[in-house]
């Protein structure tokens, strides 16, 4: 039996997740902002949380209502049998996103449609669950849009960004889904060379090796809310899980090199991919950015430079922001480069054109992935 799916993603990274979630399910797909709707059913549920690179979350919608004030949304969200889905030996927890004149208020609008979930409950069962906001049986999504509200349950549970190969990271570590989806906006065939010459604690490199070797990626993750459901297929499950593990081959020869100014910064992609059992899959070393240079007659550079989100910072990264353009210019022909840039000003100091910019979301903090084709003689 199918129901609606909601996938969300990094804003800025819809249009990749939609590709995605294609290929993965050969099923059609509607885009939203941040995310993409789609008819699916558990296994693909399933399917989504274990192989999508980009989905941050796989939203199960329970119901979709339309209300124009705080007790008729009580009313009709009490209409539903949660006792059928909700025991009272289990737990839940509400997590609301508004954006109407009607509601304002998103912690009253929370309290009221807990009340009627509970209520309902009490009705059926004479006896309520409890709240748990640290460990829920079940996770529950609203997004109320003006007047209609739609409520969610989380198959996740922690977001999909939560891959299982981190030990530490780096102060500033991408959000691997982000940095996932970076690398399909990208050229990169997952085959050529593929380079991050300021890596940091590694995620970009580690996300294009196991894109490369159709490594999932959430191989060595395995805690899911889904699991704790009594609808969990475990059957379905494992028959997904089987297939997904089959099609990667860890044998695969690649080129993927990263480098960072520090040593402690490899030390902690030495420990993820000790992790992932991909030891010496990545080609390291400890090296200034303007000393690096490609190694490949083509291949693809992505990295995210520091930002410098205070003005003191920003003048202080300028010099750094040259160094990669002179850098590109110098050493990398024949290469395609992207920056990822959450910083206009510092970008222009790269001194080089864009032939195209990708507008993204880190958060809640606008940026770019830049992209420069190197060329010989073609600079500005």
């Amino acid at each position: 039996m199918e129901s609606r799916i909601f996938v969300t993603c990094p804003r800025g990274l819809e249009e990749v997740t939609s590709q995605e979630l294609s290929l993965l399910l050969n099923k059609k797909n509607t885009i939203y902002p941040g995310g993409v709707h789609l008819n699916g059913d558990i296994p693909d549920t399933y399917k989504i949380n274990l192989a999508s690179r980009t989905a941050m979350h796989v939203l199960q919608e329970i119901m979709s209502v339309r209300s124009n004030n705080l007790n008729e949304l009580y009313t009709l969200i009490k209409s539903y049998k949660w006792s059928s889905l909700i025991t009272k030996d289990e737990t839940f927890s509400i997590r609301t996103r508004v954006n109407s004149s009607i509601f304002k208020n998103s912690n009253i609008v929370t309290l009221k449609i807990k009340d009627a979930i509970v209520d309902r409950i009490r009705l059926d069962t004479q006896s309520r669950p409890s709240i748990n906001k640290d460990n829920p049986t079940y996770q529950i999504f609203v997004n109320i849009k003006d007047d209609r509200a739609k409520l969610y349950l989380n198959t996740s549970g922690d977001p999909l960004y939560i891959r299982g190969y981190r030990t530490r990271v780096h102060r500033a570590a991408i959000n691997p889904c982000l940095a996932a989806g970076l690398i399909m906006l990208s050229t990169w065939d997952r085959q050529s060379a593929f380079y991050d010459p300021m890596c940091g604690s590694g995620t970009i490199a580690i996300e294009a090796l196991l894109m490369g070797l159709s490594v999932p990626p959430r191989y060595k993750r395995s805690a899911y809310a889904f699991k704790n459901w009594n609808t969990f297929d475990k059957g379905s499950y494992k028959k997904e899980l089987e297939k997904i593990n089959r099609e990667a081959d860890v044998s695969r020869k690649l080129d993927i090199f990263a480098s960072d100014n520090t040593q402690k910064n490899l030390e902690l992609v030495k420990s993820s991919l000790a992790i992932l059992d991909l030891d010496e899959k990545i080609q390291m070393e400890v090296m200034d950015i303007k000393d690096f240079k490609t190694h490949t007659d083509r291949g693809v550079i992505i990295t995210n430079p520091p930002h410098g989100h205070r003005m003191s910072r920003e003048v202080a990264l300028i010099s750094l922001y040259r160094s990669i353009g002179d850098m590109l210019k110098n050493n990398c022909k024949n290469h395609d480069a992207y920056i990822f840039s959450m910083n206009n000003t510092l970008s222009k100091s790269i001194g080089l054109k864009t032939k195209r910019k990708h507008v993204l979301k880190n958060g809640k903090l606008d940026c770019r992935l830049l992209y420069f084709p190197i060329r010989e003689g073609k600079f500005h």
